[in-house]
């Protein structure tokens, strides 16, 4: 069939039509892919479902298709960064074809969701396709010239200048004047946010033959380096039994060339946990038509190892799906509720003399709020609430390095085993759950509430001056700071408050959000001073100068309400108001809500030092 019968047909194909039609018969446009898609999901509802994520500079829909959209797990593809690589757009539609009409031969490839978007630069795209075939970038105009290469303008060590030529508007490889400066990588960036819970991230690219991993800025290993290769490998070694071709594995400084801002580095600090560059195709960019299928069929065989990987291909220390607690990635990923709850268990099972496991009760959708007790023997105690508010992940990551360091290391920090902590990592389990899988930006819980909204901010439903607030972001249930119909309506304000009203005697607790650099004192809804004024401010000083010396990060100090608007309900108002000697806020992060996966470890390092030094200044001030 001559490649302008097939465009006739595709033109106005129909869902009936599509089984008939192979999209691989030649190089389809942009808007052909969609029809193509359209009629997709049209004749396969049951598989398939299809979404537009945002619009290109031009105006063009740049679309994601989801295939098996009840599966959890998830694979994400991506595909024309650079527009030019005409053989990775044909990657992705040979890869959704086969997913949904060859379903079968790929039982594995069935357990997972797929998240694909087959055009993610589609002006740049269209432009090789009418104007200029080897066009890199896409076509927002700049000061001087035309486009941004998408590849590097991603929002992770995009200012690691590695080539003087990636700031020269003119230059094919022009990294854009900020990150995220143009619309295709602001929506693959917000993409790759929403589902940051994904099992593997491919990033879909031409020539020379090559499976890539992070980093792509520097020689230092990543994270999990090994893993990563791991799965690169088997990839490899499966296109070699399959086929005559070798594709290398490792980082692009080993294999090519540094790159920053790319979209994998990108994902992986995000903690998705394997991202991937695949390099298609032993020629250039230039394939005929007639060698698309040859090209592009080794894609579908670098998956299958890594849904049939076994303990042999990959090593079982790199693995979250394992029973002992030292096997745990705990500072590689964000951990999900449930990986978080299995790490507690095996540590508590693993050291029962050192630490012990309490439920302080459920959720509203039936999820532990699960609180570890370590060196629980000893009389003074010290409380740690992380994830109030649900978006906050580094609260969690901050409790998560605390307790990993008090069990496993904790003869390198003197005093700290004088103290029982009570941590709790996840106050807010469903409120964080549907942060990973729904609304990276969710603040509350999942409560149903009036008029078809859900949830409750916690840290505004205590009863302490709950009733002070007046703003209908506080009062309406759809505000994103909904203090809830009565105090204590939620199920985890109930538990904070029985967890602190049980522990009236504790020597420090320590509320762990975002948002900083501050540490705060009550009140938060007045300026009115708080009891033991003096001493809170002593053991907060003491706070900010041990952060200073473990990241010469400066950190401000003083009352809530010194420095924000009146809040209502707080947390730290009701535990200075039932008795608690010194109640503490500390909000890391400059940077918004948002956390780095390589940041977890200094940010832990940070709360960890200012959580401990204020609990021997509170405990000496006692004495005193």
């Amino acid at each position: 069939m001559t490649s302008k019968v097939v465009r006739i047909l595709v033109s106005g194909l129909r869902a009936n039509d599509v089984d008939d039609f192979n999209p691989l018969d030649f190089f389809l446009t942009h808007e052909e892919t969609n029809q193509w898609l359209d009629a997709l999901v049209a004749k396969y509802p049951e598989k398939c479902t299809l979404q537009t994520i945002g619009q290109s500079y031009e105006g063009r829909n740049i679309n994601a298709i989801t295939i098996k959209p009840s599966q959890t797990a998830k694979v994400i593809l991506v595909a024309g960064l650079n527009p030019q690589e005409w053989v990775a757009m044909s990657s992705a539609v040979y890869i959704i074809h086969e997913l949904i009409r060859n379903s079968n031969s790929y039982p594995e490839a069935a357990l997972f969701q797929w998240l694909i978007v087959p055009i993610a630069n589609p002006d740049g795209y269209e432009y090789t396709k009418t104007t200029n075939r080897n066009w890199s970038k896409n076509r927002s105009p700049n000061a001087k010239a035309i486009g941004v290469d998408l590849n590097r303008n991603f929002g992770y060590k995009w200012d690691v200048l590695l080539q003087q030529s990636d700031t020269n508007p003119s230059g094919d490889t022009y990294r854009g004047s900020k990150p995220f400066a143009v619309p295709e990588s602001q929506i693959i960036g917000e993409f790759l946010q929403l589902h940051r819970d994904a099992t593997l991230y491919v990033d879909l690219h031409a020539y020379g033959e090559l499976i890539l991993i992070p980093w792509g800025y520097t020689d230092e290993a990543a994270p999990n380096g090994n893993f990563l290769r791991s799965v690169a490998q088997a990839g490899s070694s499966a296109i070699l039994s399959r086929t005559s071709k070798l594709y290398q594995v490792g980082t692009p400084g080993e294999l090519t060339y540094k790159v920053s801002g790319s979209s994998v580095d990108y994902c992986y600090s995000l903690g998705v946990k394997a991202c991937v560059a695949i390099k298609l195709t032993d020629a250039e960019f230039e394939i005929p038509t007639q060698d698309i299928i040859p090209h592009v069929s080794v894609v579908i065989l670098i998956w299958l190892p890594v849904f049939e990987a076994n303990d042999n291909e990959i090593p079982p220390e790199c693995l979250n799906e394992t029973k002992l607690s030292i096997d745990y990635n705990v500072f590689d990923f964000f951990l999900t509720y449930n990986e978080t709850e299995a790490w507690l268990s095996a540590l508590a099972t693993e050291f029962p003399e050192k630490c012990k496991l309490q439920s302080l009760g459920q959720s509203t959708e039936g999820r532990e709020i699960t609180a570890i007790s370590i060196f629980y023997d000893k009389p003074k105690t010290i409380i740690m609430l992380a994830n109030l508010r649900a978006r906050e992940w580094v609260g969690m990551t901050s409790a998560i390095y605390t307790i990993h360091e008090l069990i496993r290391n904790v003869a390198k920090y003197p005093y700290a085993d004088e103290y029982h902590w009570i941590i709790v990592p996840i106050t807010n389990p469903d409120g964080y759950e549907y942060t990973k899988l729904h609304d990276r930006k969710w603040t509350k819980t999942r409560s149903p509430q009036a008029g078809g909204n859900f949830g409750v901010q916690i840290d505004g439903n205590f009863d302490i001056k709950w009733d002070g607030a007046t703003n209908a972001v506080f009062i309406q249930p759809s505000g994103q700071s909904y203090r809830g119909p009565a105090p204590f309506s939620e199920p985890e304000s109930k538990a904070v408050k029985e967890l602190l009203e049980s522990h009236k005697n504790a020597t420090l607790v320590v509320d762990l959000q975002s948002n900083g650099p501050y540490i705060f004192m009550p009140w938060a809804y007045t300026h009115e001073p708080a009891p033991n004024m003096a001493l809170a401010r002593n053991v907060v000083n003491a706070g900010r100068t041990a952060i200073y010396q473990e990241s010469q990060q400066e950190f401000e100090v003083g009352i809530v309400s010194d420095y924000l608007p009146f809040q209502y309900g707080t947390c730290l108002d009701y535990c200075c108001s039932i008795g608690i000697r010194v109640c503490i806020t500390l909000k890391q992060t400059q940077t918004g809500h948002e956390i780095r996966t390589d940041e977890i470890i200094p940010l832990g390092r940070e709360a960890f030092s200012a959580i401990q030094a204020m609990a021997i200044e509170s405990d000496w001030q006692m004495w005193n």
